[in-house]
């Protein structure tokens, strides 16, 4: 009787542990690696490969959001060496203050500089536009570009300028600020023919209505002319004022040594006579330099005075500090 009983009883017991669910729990942590570890390394295996899928998509997305902006450089220069791009056409240096900017060009600009990848600035004075400035506000690497393109288009800059003779029209380019400038110049007899050689000594009222654009108090008047040939800026003019009259003046501005050998040669011309060089020169600290410094002894005296290597005065007249 027994035996019959325990047939059946373990029947039961193979039969139970055919069918019953095998967990990790029972048979540990190997199992588990066995059976779900292929699921998970899949599932991050797909979740690295997205990862690496955006990654390549922000990069391509990247990469053509500087092609269009490096594509936009063009737009800023001309074929030949300091004429305006595309984006200024219709600007004219010299315009009048008021109506340089047609409404068509205004457009153009604005459009252009919205997303403020590039920005335009106008020098104006009361009279007229003396100079426009593009700035470039993106990396370094933009600026080098820009850099390239325009020796690529006018070639080397000689003292960082290039000029053009037709229009004495003039371009330099700042890669520390990413700036383009655009301005007029003179050569160096115009430059000494515009200097008020024969102004010391009248009335100052009389003087900044010829300027122009001058401003002149009791004691002082300040204006400014086109810079010269290979430089960089105005000529800025500082006029010395003593009862009612100009006593005197400094022309100083920024360009090579040749125009300022050039400018000597002129204001000999203008003057007709020659001027005699300073055997010692001394800096602002009273150190001696080896600056130029010429002398005209006349009536009205002249000096030409070497500041440093790109940039020199012309004294005319009585100073504040004689």
């Amino acid at each position: 009787m027994s035996l019959v009983t325990a047939v059946p009883f373990g029947l039961g017991i193979r039969d139970t542990l055919k069918h019953k669910d095998v967990t990790a729990d029972e048979f540990g942590d190997g199992l588990s690696t066995d059976f779900g570890g292929g699921r998970k390394a899949r599932e991050r295996s797909a979740e690295l490969e997205q990862y690496e899928a955006e990654l390549k998509a922000e990069q391509l997305e990247r990469e053509a959001q500087s092609a269009k902006r490096v594509a936009q450089l063009d737009q800023l220069f001309g074929v030949k060496p300091a004429q305006m791009g595309a984006l200024l056409d219709g600007i004219v240096l010299g315009t009048g203050a008021g109506s340089f900017q047609p409404e068509d060009v205004r457009r153009r600009i604005e459009n252009a500089s919205r997303d403020g990848y590039i920005s335009v600035m106008f020098d104006a004075d009361a009279t007229s536009l003396n100079g426009v400035d593009v700035t470039v506000n993106g990396d370094s690497d933009d600026c080098e570009k820009l850099g390239e393109k325009l020796a690529d288009a006018w070639g080397r800059a000689t003292n960082g300028a290039w000029l053009d003779p037709a229009t004495h029209q003039r371009a330099t380019f700042d890669q520390d600020s990413c700036k383009l400038h655009f301005d007029r110049y003179l050569e160096p007899t115009d430059w000494v023919a515009r200097l008020p050689l024969d102004k010391v000594g009248a009335s100052a009222d009389k003087v900044a209505e010829q300027v122009g654009s001058a401003d002149f108090d009791d004691e002082r008047g300040y204006w400014n002319q086109p810079g010269l040939r290979f430089g960089i800026g105005d000529t800025k003019l500082e006029a010395y004022v003593a009862k009612g009259k100009l006593i005197g003046f400094k022309a100083t501005v920024k360009s090579d040594f040749d125009s300022m050998l050039a400018v000597r040669d002129a204001l000999s011309a203008k003057l007709k006579a020659q001027p005699k060089k300073q055997a010692e020169a001394t800096d602002d600290y009273g150190d001696y330099s080896d600056a130029n410094v010429w002398e005209w002894k006349r009536r009205v005296p002249v000096t030409l005075e070497q500041i440093d290597t790109d940039r020199f005065s012309v004294l005319v007249g009585k100073m504040p500090w004689d």
